[in-house]
């Protein structure tokens, strides 16, 4: 049933084409020419040659040379106006002929078909085609279809020769029928009606045009069809030529239009008008019109009389009944061929759905790549079966092969196809109405037969894909988006399409398809966003009822300038609302120029209500079915994490499960879930902007944790937001304030290393971004993985070091030791296992390279904080800084990340003495709670761990010399106006120094039995002069020692 459906198909756009290209000939030898190109059209593999009447015989050539043979097949062809066939006729006069073709073949060509074109009205032949062939010609059906259109403009060439006197140019050939019919009109009627068998209205509306020229003593008869269906009309309003006899459904003659509106009949007609009567016909059983009678130049008269004005009321009278039914027959035709092409259409859309790739490679990217690009093969092998089912590769492709071509397009030939509201016909054509029309008339509309033959290309150059070879796969939305409007663009005819979806979270039009993006178009596209109640379609998705715009530019909701940018002009918009079952919108189709009529019709908006149907559907569906890919993929890369930190020999993994074990119960025990309420307690409120916090809160001296504690979550936000992380990632507000308020809750609560630090760290990267242009030395992408690794890089912190760590023998160090900073490895795992949690995942909309880019930026950044791999890279840094950075080199990117994670993490000392002073405080009691553990296991802490022994101003003095002033010292030379964040360092040395002058004057060095605050006192105390003095005195000694 579909092959018969798409063989019609593309018999009724070989039909058109061969018509328009029949209507434009000029001249004899154009409709030779048009009349060979139909039959290669028709017949694949042949030649042919036409032989056209001219006064005694039928000719190859102009000026009469190259006569029909007078023997053969041909001469039998013309004498019994039947089709003649020949096979193995090299002898026969007419295999010359054609052998003389571009394209014959001698050696193949074995079969010649010759075809008579007869004028049923003057019974006469105008015309003979020879085919000839390598195989025996069938199916003349095709070209029978297309031989009134060339009697039509046969019969128009001979008038523009004869002077609007038509008689046929080979009289010999002709039965003994008048071409006036018989002398009684009313048998001249009963004639007519008998032969309105056709069940083509193109057909009647012809035979009716020629009785009325007969009957009418007319050079031109045409009549306009009124389609009740809509309101469009070609001929519309006052201004129009017709309107008198539209408005009165009263006869019209050219007496009764105004002079200045003569012209304008003539430039429609195309000929010079020497008199016009335009009739209504009023249908019986219906009370409007069903068309506009019209005939022109009497002859031998310069105005028609009310005789004609009876004939054709008469005329109609009889005929309109039949007219009308063969005009809804062909509409429901039409109707049943637009319902199977939707069916079509809801079966590849729907088929599709499940075309969805699971690529190995794909998972491999986010459970190895992501993480750690040398897995273990052990570990490899331990992967569990649910994990390798995920793995397998899925293509659902096409359940039906057909031979042939998919057809994509629909189109019926119908006066009332594209439900234009008056379709002309003249006597000299056969077209029909809704795509093509004579050469001689002229529409504002544009060249329907130029975009004729890109239909008709799309049918014939289509294969469908098979299950062998182009199998069409759907890896995400954007595909189906593609397909779905490579699907309305084939049903509506429409020149450029787009797709928006409505992004809830953002408010915003989203576009994953525009302009006309095919679905073979294999190039990435950037997704173009707008607020959703901007232009037409913002209307629609606000409004959700569609707009059927004729003229774009005099629309006030379209926006000019993109055309005037590019050069592309728009016509005419379609644009419909998508919705789901309960009426809510989720995205916006809109649809630009029709290709096939001067706007988008009536008919139209049904097509593309229907197809909303099935969009919505399919893209609900395909959403659903994304969600449970990205799950299983989620699922996926929490077991890769378990998998990473259980690598070690397989022997052990008994031991390392009762790590794993004992570590989850303390996490359980310590941490708790965040509830629903202070997520919702925060969605509720706007992010502030920064100037609520400080107008100071984006400069370096600013000190963070100024801030009170339960004001930081919303302070995070509105980090995120001014550095746009928000909009550029599409981070829900809900996802990302969960995600904030889990990692706050991570942290525990050690005097130093908790959520205020992390907190001032991701400050100081927000600063870094803000005031040294990063935007010049680092991508977008590693610019969040920073500013998310500031957040996560010391979560669920206890207080102690690696060293402590190891020496402790913990469940950290058991699963983490092998491989070096255990620490920071946990704080990765930590942060993300917060990632993976149900609605915590920032990352849940980054393509999926991103999504793996982004994973190793952030576990290569948390690690970087351990101190010793930052001593490693130190000379690095040094080189990089004083060669230059390289923004193309991948390795000076990394490098600078791990700067400004460090520079990030020892901010405190970056801030004002009166503020940096209190930290150090911090600090050193969690050094000291971690000597008095080390003492509790037996071992003898550093010196900067025990309370006993530590010199807190020497210590803080080695400290900034040896760690924090050459990291920031090379922040400086790579970035200028980071040289005030060094002289703060430099500043609070000094403060340092001052302390241990005077411990030194006074308690010869030791600090046994100060408390801290005893010795932050002393920096209070005036006594430059004795620092000064005791240090002249220290010199002395020195150059007597000497």
């Amino acid at each position: 049933m579909y092959r018969i459906y798409m063989d019609e198909l593309k018999f009724q756009i070989v039909r058109q084409d061969a018509i328009a290209k029949i209507s434009e000939a000029d001249n004899f030898n154009e409709l030779r020419k048009a009349i060979s190109e139909s039959v290669s059209s028709i017949w694949s593999s042949v030649c042919s040659v036409v032989y056209i009447a001219d006064s005694q015989d039928l000719y190859l050539k102009e000026n009469r040379q190259e006569a029909i043979p007078h023997t053969g097949i041909a001469r039998e062809c013309l004498e019994s106006k039947e089709v003649r066939n020949c096979s193995n006729c090299s002898s026969d006069p007419i295999f010359k002929a054609l052998s003389q073709h571009n394209h014959f073949h001698h050696d193949k060509t074995s079969y010649v078909s010759c075809i008579p074109i007869v004028d049923h009205v003057s019974s006469s032949v105008i015309g003979v085609v020879a085919i000839g062939s390598i195989y025996e010609l069938s199916n003349f059906d095709s070209f029978d279809s297309i031989k009134d259109q060339i009697v039509g403009c046969y019969r128009r060439l001979c008038k523009c020769q004869r002077g609007n006197s038509y008689t046929p140019a080979n009289p010999s050939l002709q039965n003994s029928v008048s071409l006036n019919g018989p002398s009684d009109p009313r048998d001249a009627l009963l004639r007519l009606c008998g032969d309105l068998y056709d069940q083509d209205a193109t057909v009647l509306q012809l035979k009716i045009n020629r009785f009325l020229e007969e009957q009418t003593n007319s050079d031109c008869a045409f009549h306009l069809l009124v389609v009740p269906e809509t309101d469009d009309l070609i001929c519309q309003g006052q201004n129009s030529i017709f309107s008198t006899a539209l408005e009165t459904k009263k006869p019209i003659s050219l007496q009764d239009t105004p002079l200045d509106k003569r012209k304008d009949i003539e430039d429609f007609l195309g000929f010079t008008v020497k008199s016009l009567l335009c009739v209504p016909v009023i249908c019986k059983n219906h009370e409007g019109l069903l068309a506009l009678a019209c005939v022109t130049n009497k002859d031998n008269s310069d105005r028609f009389s009310n005789e004609d004005i009876q004939i054709i009321l008469q005329c109609f009278q009889y005929t309109s009944t039949i007219l009308r039914s063969t005009l809804a027959f062909q509409n429901e035709r039409k109707l049943k061929l637009q319902t199977q092409a939707m069916l079509q259409v809801a079966r590849n859309l729907f088929t599709h759905l499940d075309n969805i790739e699971s690529k190995p490679e794909l998972n491999y990217a986010f459970l190895s790549d992501s993480l750690q690009s040398n897995v273990d093969n052990k570990v490899d092998e331990a992967v569990d079966e649910e994990t390798e089912n995920c793995r397998s590769r899925v293509i659902l492709g096409f359940d039906d092969v057909i031979q042939g071509s998919r057809i994509d397009i629909v189109v019926e030939d119908t006066d009332t196809d594209d439900r234009v509201t008056l379709s002309m016909h003249k006597v000299s054509t056969t077209m029909p109405g809704n795509v093509s029309h004579v050469s001689e008339v002229k529409r504002p509309c544009g060249s329907f037969e130029e975009t004729r033959q890109k239909d008709y290309n799309i049918v014939k150059d289509y294969h469908p894909p098979s299950y062998d070879d182009d199998i069409i796969t759907f890896d995400d939305l954007t595909k189906l988006l593609r397909e779905i409007m490579q699907e309305a663009r084939n049903l509506t005819q429409a020149e450029r399409c787009s797709v928006f979806l409505i992004d809830k979270e953002t408010d915003e039009l989203v576009a994953k398809v525009f302009d006309g993006i095919t679905t073979n178009d294999s190039e990435e596209q950037t997704e173009i966003r707008m607020p959703s109640t901007r232009g037409i379609a913002g209307h629609v998705a606000t409004t959700g009822t569609l707009l059927n715009i004729k003229d774009a530019y005099s629309h006030p909701l379209f926006f000019r300038g993109i055309d005037d940018s590019t050069g592309f002009k728009t016509r005419n918009i379609l644009c419909f609302p998508i919705k789901n079952e309960k009426g809510d919108v989720l995205g916006v189709a809109q649809l630009c120029n029709k290709k096939n009529g001067p706007y988008f019709t009536t008919f139209d908006e049904e097509v593309a209500s229907a197809f909303a149907v099935y969009c919505c559907i399919s893209i609900s569906h395909s959403l659903m079915y994304q969600n449970v890919i990205a799950a299983q993929i989620r699922n996926n890369l929490a077991n890769e994490l378990m998998m990473y930190h259980m690598k070690c020999l397989m022997y052990k993994k008994l031991q390392l499960s009762q790590h794993r074990n004992r570590l989850t119960n303390e996490l359980m025990i310590y941490h708790m879930q965040v509830s629903y309420e202070d997520v919702l307690a925060h969605v509720q409120n706007e992010i502030p902007p920064t100037v609520k916090w400080s107008p100071d809160f984006d400069k370096f001296p600013y000190p963070p944790r100024e801030i009170p504690e339960n004001d930081t979550t919303l302070a995070c936000l509105t980090m995120f937001e001014d550095l746009g992380f928000i909009t550029r990632w599409r981070i829900k507000k809900e996802t990302l304030i969960r995600f904030t308020l889990m990692v706050k809750k991570g942290y525990r609560n050690p005097p130093y290393h908790n959520w205020m630090h992390a907190f001032a760290v991701a400050h100081f990267c927000y600063l870094c971004i803000k005031n040294l242009n990063l935007t010049e030395y680092l991508d977008d992408l590693e610019m969040f993985a920073l500013f998310v690794s500031c957040l996560g890089h010391d979560i669920d912190h206890r207080g102690t070091n690696n060293q402590y760590q190891v020496a402790s023998k913990s469940v950290l160090a058991a699963l983490y030791s092998s491989e070096g900073s255990v620490m920071e490895r946990h704080h990765f795992a930590q942060t993300m296992c917060i990632v993976n949690t149900e609605g915590c995942n920032i990352f849940e909309n980054l393509p999926s390279k991103d999504y793996t880019a982004v994973l190793d930026l952030v576990r290569d950044i948390i690690l970087a904080t351990d101190l010793a791999h930052h001593l490693k890279i130190l000379g690095n840094l040094k080189e990089m800084a004083s060669e230059g950075y390289d923004k193309t080199n991948i390795k000076h990117h990394k490098m600078l990340l791990c700067l400004l994670m460090t520079a990030s993490d020892l901010s405190d000392q970056t801030k004002p003495w009166d503020f940096t002073k209190h930290v150090a405080a911090l600090i050193y009691r969690e050094f000291f709670s971690q000597g008095d553990l080390e003492k509790a296991l037996g071992q003898r802490p550093i010196e900067m761990m025990d309370r006993e022994r530590a010199r807190i101003p020497d210590l803080q003095i080695g400290f900034l010399d040896h760690i924090a002033l050459p990291v920031y010292r090379v922040l400086g030379d790579i970035f200028p106006s980071a040289e005030s964040v060094t002289n703060t360092v430099v500043d609070n040395r000094r403060h340092w120094e001052k302390i241990c002058a005077l411990i030194k004057i006074r308690r010869g060095g030791s600090c046994e039995q100060m408390s801290y605050d005893q010795i932050l006192a002393l920096e209070e105390e005036e006594a430059d002069a004795e620092i000064e003095s005791y240090q002249l005195k220290q010199q002395q000694a020195e150059q007597n020692g000497r």
